[in-house]
């Protein structure tokens, strides 16, 4: 009597606690304890564009989904924007209202902030490995080596032009003297014709013209050697095509001349007849006047060919001039790389504290970046990429710790599987397996604020007889078709294995004093641990019901393998439920039994379920559970309740409070209930 008042006491102190603080705790954690809204800031990472620029879920979406998977409601507000610095993050933080109340805010910002004065050297086609100071002079050096080959080429072909133009001018001159010979000459032409055919008279008149023709082509020549004279610092290439052109007009004069020559060798006999000195005098300048133009020609070819290799050496020179003038643009481009990432370093923390003056207790996780340039040549990585990303990074975390911010690395997520996350060689956005990587980087900080809430109800888990399943720590094991249910330790090895079976024939007739009757279920539990763990000792719980008609005797019967026989196991009886609770430590095969007094085989009422044997003993019954010995409509009700109770079983996101203040008020009926009882009884005693 003493324990059951004692025990109606401690159960009141108990519920009055839980009653005093339950309450307050609920009204602290609130409604909506659970619910997170997130807001995302940043650049085309976290507005999710995919390497090929199409828009993908991004690392947003699987945040959500991960703190989803840990049992919280989450409102998301993404506002990437493609393209965005740090400084234009900053600039539109002022319209995002719903800053004010978030409760997860990650930033990925930064990595613009560089590439806008990367990609221009990128896409200059300089190789990056060329920017360093001795690279440069010595391209330098090369240039004005270039430079002073191109002068010397140019004044070879300012003396080529030169030589070209005197040798003009003397060739100009003898064609002079062969129209001075042919003006000479004019009696004697004159004279000869009573000795010529009209043909050969107009022959000799139209050869004669072409003197002046080959006086103007010659001109001409003089004027075109002029030409490329004064334009080959200017303009060489222009100075070659005079050039061309005279030796050209060269050409015509030789033409012109030959006919001449020619002419007056076809009328030489006369000179027996007559005497014709001045013509031949004519032929002889023109012979000269045609050797005075080959050798001319041959000396514009030279002041071509020399101009010609002015004309390249000034190219090249120019190229090279060229080149080392860009290099010390992107050089100097390059050195602002630094004051850029200071400002990154500088409006990072601007960020911080503008959200933190609008929202003080919001976690929020700042993303460093990833190697996004990793196909450049490892040259280049070694000397630009990896020290630019690493003073990057270093400016981006500065911050966080001022202003109570989480920095998030990423880049060695992405070290070695750069094929896999950044699959477009030209695109420095990653793939969705890429996104899948940041998120995880994230999630490794978030889980540390935001870990995974457990199921305020035992996790249970429903397989059927005869399935090998693998079981967890704490959970309840359901198995289908009996009413039985097994809690597993929470010191479970990770990989054990559970196979449930019922109970063969020959351990239920192994009883041999008619006295064991089943009235539940018998059931063989085999566990296969993982490797390393087959000694486990471990405190399970096994749940057994039983039948309505049951005798008080009822318990719960351990098979022993060694003595062969089913032995009695202690255990605790809950009559209203009907069910026997044992902590086991070993399993084999168990069942529910009671114990039953034989039946006079001479008894009229002997039952019909004890029928006699051949030398007239009652013998022996042993119900087999698969034979309907139980109660298959109390089995039934169970088995929907429990479906029933899953099915309203509180969502993760729920609070467990107010499991409590059931669980109090069923402790207080009980205990009221116990403490009436037994003063009823105390009264009866005292009476």
């Amino acid at each position: 009597m003493q324990r059951i008042l004692k025990r109606s006491r401690v159960l009141l102190i108990i519920l009055a606690i839980m009653l005093a603080f339950s309450p307050l705790s609920v009204l602290a954690e609130g409604e909506n304890a659970n619910t997170n809204n997130y807001v995302a800031l940043g650049d085309s990472l976290a507005a999710g564009v995919l390497f090929d620029n199409s828009l993908g879920s991004g690392y947003v979406e699987m945040i959500k989904s991960d703190l989803e998977t840990n049992g919280y409601t989450v409102n998301v507000h993404k506002k990437g924007v493609p393209g965005a610095t740090t400084g234009s993050v900053l600039a539109g933080l002022p319209g995002i209202s719903e800053l004010a109340d978030a409760n997860v805010i990650t930033i990925s910002a930064g990595a613009n902030d560089i590439l806008g004065v990367l990609k221009p050297i990128l896409d200059s086609g300089i190789n990056p490995a060329d920017l360093t100071p001795e690279k440069i002079a010595e391209l330098h050096q090369a240039a004005v080596a270039a430079g002073q080959a191109a002068e010397n080429a140019k004044n070879n072909a300012s003396n080529a032009i030169n030589g070209a133009e005197q040798s003009v001018d003397d060739a100009q001159a003898a064609v002079l003297k062969v129209e001075e010979a042919a003006n000479l000459a004019a009696t004697e032409i004159s004279m000869i014709k009573g000795f010529l055919t009209p043909e050969q008279q107009a022959s000799i008149d139209s050869t004669l013209s072409l003197i002046p023709d080959a006086k103007d082509s010659v001109n001409k020549a003089i004027e075109n050697i002029d030409a490329a004279k004064a334009g080959l610092e200017a303009n060489p290439a222009e100075a070659v095509a005079n050039i061309k052109t005279a030796e050209s007009k060269l050409g015509e004069v030789i033409v012109k001349l030959t006919p001449v020559v020619e002419l007056i060798k076809s009328i030489e006999w006369i000179q027996v007849t007559l005497p014709i000195q001045a013509i031949l005098n004519v032929k002889a300048k023109a012979n000269e006047a045609i050797e005075a133009v080959i050798t001319t020609k041959s000396k514009v070819e030279s002041a071509k060919q020399a101009v010609k290799t002015y004309t390249e050496a000034k190219v090249t020179a120019e190229a090279a001039q060229l080149v080392v003038t860009k290099l010390a643009e992107t050089a100097a481009k390059l050195a602002e790389i630094p004051a850029v990432i200071g400002k990154v370093g500088t409006n990072t923390a601007q960020i911080l504290g503008a959200i933190r003056s609008v929202n003080p207790t919001a976690k929020i996780y700042v993303m460093g970046y990833y190697n996004a340039l990793p196909y450049l040549p490892l040259e280049v990585q070694e000397t630009m990429t990896k020290p630019m990303l690493a003073n990057l990074n270093a400016a981006i975390k500065a911050p966080t710790s001022g202003f109570n911010a989480t920095f998030v690395p990423v880049a060695h997520l992405f070290d070695g599987n750069h094929q896999t996350y950044l699959p477009n060689q030209a695109n420095i956005h990653p793939s969705e397996a890429g996104y899948r990587a940041l998120a995880n980087g994230f999630m490794d900080k978030i889980n540390i604020d935001f870990p995974i809430i457990p199921d305020p109800n035992p996790y249970e888990k429903d397989i059927d007889l005869g399935q090998e399943v693998i079981v967890n720590s704490s959970e309840v094991i359901n198995i289908n078709e009996t009413d039985v249910s097994l809690l597993l330790p929470d010191n479970l090895p990770e990989g054990t294995l559970l196979t449930v079976t019922k109970t063969g024939e020959d351990k239920l007739s192994k009883e041999k004093t008619g006295e064991l009757v089943l009235f539940g279920d018998a059931l063989n539990f085999k566990f296969t641990f993982p490797e390393g763990f087959e000694d486990f000792d471990g405190t399970f719980t096994l749940v057994m019901g039983y039948d309505d008609n049951s005798p008080d005797n009822i318990a719960i019967y351990h098979f022993n393998e060694e003595s062969g026989k089913w032995e009695i196991q202690k255990g605790e009886n809950n009559k209203e439920l009907k069910t026997i609770n044992l902590e086991v430590a070993h399993f084999s095969n168990y069942g529910v039994f009671a114990q039953v007094e034989k039946t006079d085989p001479t008894d009229p009422t002997d039952p019909v379920d004890n029928p006699k044997d051949d030398d007239g003993v009652t013998a022996t019954v042993v119900k087999d559970p698969s034979k309907g010995s139980k109660d298959n409509n109390k089995k039934d009700t169970k088995k929907d309740t429990k479906k029933d109770t899953k099915k309203n079983k509180l969502p993760n996101t729920a609070t467990n409070h107010y499991n409590w203040l059931l669980v109090g008020a069923s402790l207080l009926v009980a205990g009221a209930m116990m403490f009436i009882i037994s003063r009823k009884r105390r009264l009866l005693t005292e009476e």
